[in-house]
């Protein structure tokens, strides 16, 4: 028996679309509003034109690019065609993005204009002739890059013979991969499956972090990584919430709350030298993060529940703590030795005395 057709980009935005929903913010930032009807649009139109560019189901695209609505157009735009999209890390230097480019096989690079040089300098190592350039933010002709011809997202070619619609990919298809850090080795490309993507949606974003539509989203963790993703793309998107997009390389909280971006959010968190300077109004709520003193930012109207987790876990979010690298304690009673794999202490964390940052 044939397996049931299964899309994230389906799932994660014309499910909303045939449910009247069409009309709901699904991302926000510095460029501004986009609703989901029209994020729909520009998936579809990008989808399209990776297809006249030649891409096939499975083929990869490494990404390499900033926090921006073109990140998350260009991702759903190549699982939405059966492709897959491989984020990376943009601290990456030419030659750990020329490894990528050469481990995962990849057709196409997709970059932000910021990243031309570092991109260009990767596609100069041997391996890389078939490789297609796709410049994501250049509303002209694209220039070259790395001395080939490169092409903008918005200018893609799409002919009447392109196929249209989306790729029957099925629960069991590979839908995206990310590589692993590199810390303790050569990056590994770890692949993700498109029921992953529901599952972990609809688990942990929906049941632990309690996302609900009327939820803004940002997200201190970039894209690339696993949990920024889930935080700034997956997780908003599948309840039909809105993802905050900071923009460039660099951002700061402060920006955003004064171009009202996120005036009326619920979820965010950041580590503190990103919300430094936030303006008055806006309640802070400090926790020990991992890596140093963090701040969960409570924005007028938040909704506000007591953190409850496990010892040494990582991140904050929303009233929640979520397991970055949790240390379990082994059997007995005060302090005994750490051990790893074994069932942990939990403890529910006290509420932080709320303040005004700055006074």
């Amino acid at each position: 028996m044939a397996a049931a057709p299964f899309n994230v980009s389906e799932y994660l935005l014309d499910r909303h679309v045939r449910a009247g929903r069409g009309d709901r913010i699904a991302l926000t930032g510095a460029a501004g509003e986009m609703s989901y009807a029209e994020l729909t649009e520009r998936v579809s139109r990008a989808a399209a034109g990776l297809r006249g560019l030649g891409l096939q189901p499975e083929q990869r695209v490494v990404m390499v690019m900033t926090d921006s609505p073109e990140f998350v157009i260009t991702y759903l735009a190549a699982i939405r065609i059966g492709a897959v999209p491989v984020p990376i890390s943009t601290m990456l230097r030419p030659d750990g993005i020329a490894e990528i480019l050469i481990d995962s096989r990849a057709r196409v690079v997709a970059l932000s204009g910021v990243y031309r040089d570092a991109v260009a300098s990767a596609l100069s190592y041997p391996g890389m002739t078939e490789v297609m350039a796709v410049v994501t933010d250049d509303a002209a002709p694209a220039a070259p890059v790395g001395g080939r011809p490169a092409t903008a997202l918005s200018r893609l070619p799409v002919t009447p013979d392109t196929p249209d619609g989306i790729y029957p990919t099925t629960a069991d298809s590979p839908a995206f991969w990310l590589y692993t850090s590199g810390t303790t080795g050569t990056p590994k490309g770890a692949m993700h499956r498109h029921g992953s993507v529901q599952v972990v949606c609809e688990t942990y974003g929906t049941q632990v972090l309690g996302i609900t539509p009327e939820d803004r989203c940002l997200s201190a963790a970039k894209a690339f990584f696993a949990y920024g993703l889930g935080n700034s793309v997956l997780f908003p998107l599948s309840v039909g919430a809105t993802a905050i997009r900071p923009g460039g390389p660099a951002w700061h909280v402060g920006d955003l709350v004064r171009a009202r971006r996120v005036g009326r959010d619920r979820v965010l968190v950041a580590v503190r030298r990103l919300t430094s300077g936030v303006p008055g109004g806006v309640a802070a709520d400090r926790r020990h993060l991992r890596g140093g003193r963090g701040r969960l930012l409570r924005l007028p109207g938040a909704h506000r529940r007591h953190a409850q987790g496990q010892r040494n876990l990582g991140v904050a979010r929303r009233g929640g703590v979520t397991p970055a690298r949790a240390r379990r304690r082994g059997p007995g009673r005060g302090g005994g030795r750490e051990r790893p794999g074994r069932p942990g202490e939990a403890r529910r964390l006290r509420p932080a005395q709320s303040r005004v940052p700055g006074r």
